[in-house]
């Protein structure tokens, strides 16, 4: 990303300022530096400069400081002189005259090479942006904009390729990204926005695969600063304001812990051998608010959860005498012997043990973790682990080959990364009993050669076969997953990404055993095709004929039938090959199917739309989605601009929008306070209890008419009542959200008839978040009933995945949206 503007001229104090950072970069360089490496730094950085001359960037600072900090960024992560030299000339293709081929002359091949690797394809970017002003038709505006969404992810795709390559280019491009968000504010609000997002998706989720969580934390509390400002802001001050308390409450525990370790020091032989390093653990903010959105709770009871570390770290002396290798073996065995001490003195709480050092975590994390109840009955979160285990939790791989000894740099990297990466190519694989025979040097370079052998694994088979988009949100969903870990009937492990079907399954065991498959039994239990798996399952297909297919439903999102982008491509693929005429009926069929059950007219669907989607007729549009080309989705998103305003005439009627509250409604039920899932219903919080925001409530559906009597989740009353009519319960909570700008629609649901009907159906409207603005229950003959909602939505495709998630509450066989403007009968 590049911030720069017109060039100027170069004043004496920026001369001297951007000297004084050069310096400081210098300063950081390895000791163990030759002269040539030092020589090479400062050729490159004066090569910059020079290109660089008279640039500002938009916070109006002389471009090349921008240079010379991701340099000391990568630096800090990965000191090879190459790297740090092309780090300082990263900019200079995409953002001044100079060419690849001049870099070549002057630096080498190589470092052209990690330069090209982080510059964009085309450096029209800047200039697409400039092109939407106010004169430009709507239709030129939104060829601008596909246009730039096009070259954003064409550059991505080309610059997660370039890292498979070369590491070189994976850490300067993450300390380009990191060095930019510091510095985003100078830019507009719609730029902040877009590129905090893409930070989230893409780059803190490497930088999490490769364990670099120091620049993951810092990328994802960055990225949440401009995504979530209100909340940013809120728990930013709640942190400061409790600092002080916190710091004493923490030293406390600290101190307590430290004299339980020396009044134990008699248990724990070698003690004189090392040091521990105990300390509160830092909190992060977004993962603060994601453990708040997880769990459903305050920010005051996620603060209540203390934390403490304690950290092995081997005596100098005892590693000169028994060497780098042993001394961190004893150190695994003494953290184990500390876990002991740890439950002895304090209760430790049932099923939150972690041992994640015998069975570290994909991105090679290892650390004990647990959760005991200390001196004030109050949960205290334990994590122990050695020095060397906590330098590769900061800063994952690069840990172990960053420095050696402080100030020192392997030499012979490069050389051992290429026989490492031959070595994987052999079968070697970082488990335990292979590591332990390798040196230090030659067991990191095999640990980062694995994992980047194993994203080559996950992108080579397909990523010639599907779009820059495409290939970008494989990434997401096959790569930076969390991974689950299933079996074949004949015991062969399959390595698939959380979330993934047995239909992904299939197609990851072989293509043809995903076309025909037709069902899957799971531990020997038959499921559907869109059941999550889970690690340890025991996956068997059941395939049909030859003659079989897949089918299109497949790939539709919503339905959950497939995450991978393996599966996803094979399916295409396979249609590609129908016939078209074959292809243009089942597209018909599927989006007039899909119009139908959203409520709105054929009528939408023209020649227009379909070349807005890039196709030259209708025609082609229905061939386009029945070969599985674009999905339903895509047609959604193109249709919201045009019919959101006639869903939003409806959503203006009295009957979805009351003008004002009930009269004699308290305070908090006139706007102070609103409870999602249940915007602009009627409710009352119950005199009984007096629910305050932030305490756990529930919602009792009344039987007089006065809508939901909202009560703390340990009233007696309610406690009552659900015991004897527990299918008038609906779950509610306090909403954080200020300010809703959907639209309401309305919707019908049939249904067989049953208790808990309603309750599940608001269950999953809230877990949609999505807003209930009228909800009626209708008893039928025959035992059935019709559900009558009106429910607030962002766009179609927020409807599509209600009306999907909808049809699959238990007894529920019909759903679909209803139009006009009458309210429900």
């Amino acid at each position: 990303m590049t911030q720069a503007t017109e060039r100027d001229s170069c004043r004496p104090e920026d001369e001297r300022f951007i000297e004084k950072r050069f310096q400081s970069l210098m300063a950081a360089l390895p000791s163990s530096y030759t002269y040539r490496d030092r020589a090479l730094v400062e050729r490159a950085f004066r090569f910059a400069r020079e290109a660089h001359r008279g640039q500002r960037r938009s916070s109006g600072e002389p471009y090349v400081i921008h240079c010379i900090e991701v340099a000391k960024i990568v630096a800090d992560l990965y000191p090879r002189p190459e790297a740090i030299a092309a780090a300082l000339l990263h900019d200079v293709v995409e953002d001044t005259p100079v060419t690849l081929d001049q870099l070549r002359v002057e630096f080498g091949e190589d470092i052209a090479r990690f330069v090209d690797g982080v510059t964009k394809l085309s450096a029209q970017l800047p200039r697409v942006s400039r092109t939407l002003d106010e004169d430009e038709s709507d239709d030129a505006r939104r060829r601008a904009q596909q246009r730039r969404r096009a070259l954003t992810y064409a550059n991505i795709r080309k610059m997660i390729l370039a890292m498979l390559q070369d590491p070189e280019v994976i850490f300067i491009k993450l300390a380009d990204r990191l060095h930019n968000m510091r510095t985003l504010a100078a830019l507009s609000e719609s730029r902040q926005r877009r590129i905090a997002q893409e930070t989230l998706n893409i780059f803190a989720p490497l930088a999490n695969r490769l364990g670099i969580w120091k620049i993951k934390w810092e990328l994802e509390d960055l990225s949440m600063r401009y995504l979530e400002p209100e909340e940013y802001k809120r728990i930013a001050k709640f942190l400061r304001e409790r600092r002080s308390q916190r710091e004493k409450m923490v030293q406390k525990i600290v101190e307590r812990v430290h004299q339980v370790l020396q009044d134990q020091r008699t248990r724990l032989p070698g003690f004189e051998n090392f040091e521990f390093l105990i300390s509160g653990r830092p909190k992060h903010i977004y993962s603060i608010w994601r453990k708040m959105q997880r769990k459903n709770i305050s920010l005051e009871q996620v603060m209540d959860l203390r934390g403490v570390r304690i950290i092995v770290k081997p005596k100098d002396e005892f590693i000169a005498r028994v060497g780098e290798e042993e001394a961190e073996r004893q150190a695994t065995g003494m953290c184990y012997t500390l876990l002991g001490v740890i439950h002895s003195q304090w209760r430790p709480m049932p099923g939150e043990f972690d041992d994640y050092i015998a069975n570290p975590k994909d991105n090679q994390y290892q650390s004990l973790h647990t959760t005991v109840m200390f001196e004030d009955n109050r949960p205290l979160e334990v994590q122990i682990r050695t020095q060397q285990m906590h330098d590769a939790a900061e800063l994952g791989l690069a840990a172990h080959w960053r420095y050696k000894e402080a100030g020192t740099w392997s030499e012979d990297w490069v050389q051992r990364w290429q026989e490492a990466m031959q070595k994987v190519a052999q079968g070697v694989h970082p488990q335990p009993s292979v590591l332990a025979r390798l040196s230090p040097e030659e067991r990191a370079a095999v640990q980062l050669a694995h994992k980047i052998q194993w994203f080559r694994q996950q992108l080579v088979e397909w990523q010639r076969e599907v779009g820059d988009e495409e290939f970008v949100d494989g990434v997401k969903t096959d790569v930076f997953a969390d991974r689950i870990f299933v079996y074949t009937p004949k015991g062969d492990i399959i390595d698939l990404p959380k979330g993934a079907t047995p239909i992904d399954f299939a197609y990851k065991i072989h293509t043809e055993v995903g076309h025909r498959c037709r069902g899957a039994r799971v531990n020997g239990r038959i499921v559907p095709l869109n059941y999550k798996l889970k690690s340890g399952d025991l996956v068997e297909i059941i395939t049909g004929p030859r003659r079989g297919g897949p089918s299109l439903d497949w790939l539709n999102p919503e339905l959950g039938y497939v995450v991978t982008q393996r599966a996803r491509a094979k399916i295409r693929q396979w249609f590609r090959k129908q016939d078209r005429q074959r292809k243009l009926e089942e597209g018909q069929r599927i989006l007039h199917r899909a119009l139908q059950s959203w409520g709105l007219s054929r009528n939408l669907l023209t020649d227009d739309l379909a070349r807005e989607l890039g196709y030259s007729n209708l025609a082609d549009l229905y061939v386009a989605i029945g070969g599985g080309e674009i999905e339903v989705n895509k047609v959604a998103e193109a249709l919201w601009p045009q019919v959101r305003p006639q869903m939003q005439e409806e959503s203006e009627e009295d009957w979805v929008r009351p003008s004002k509250p009930a009269q004699g409604a308290p305070r908090a039920e006139q706007g102070k306070v609103q409870i999602d899932g249940l915007m602009g219903m009627k409710y009352r919080l119950a005199r009984c209890c007096n629910p305050v925001p932030g305490e756990p409530i529930v919602g009792y559906v009344t039987s007089d008419g006065r809508g939901v009597s909202i009560h703390r989740a340990d009233c007696p009353t309610a406690l009552n009542l659900k015991a004897h009519r527990p299918e008038r319960f609906v779950q509610v909570r306090w909403s954080q959200r200020a300010n809703h700008d959907g639209v309401v629609v309305r919707l019908h649901a049939h249904a067989v008839d049953r208790k808990g009907l309603l309750r599940d159906i608001t269950g999953v409207i809230a877990s949609e978040d999505s807003n209930i603005v009228y909800a009626n229950v209708k008893t039928q003959s025959k035992g059935k009933a019709l559900v009558e909602l009106a429910l607030e939505i962002r766009d179609l495709r927020h409807l599509n995945r209600l009306l999907f998630r909808l049809a699959e509450v238990e007894n529920v066989y019909k759903v679909y949206r209803v139009g006009g403007k009458r309210k429900p009968e």
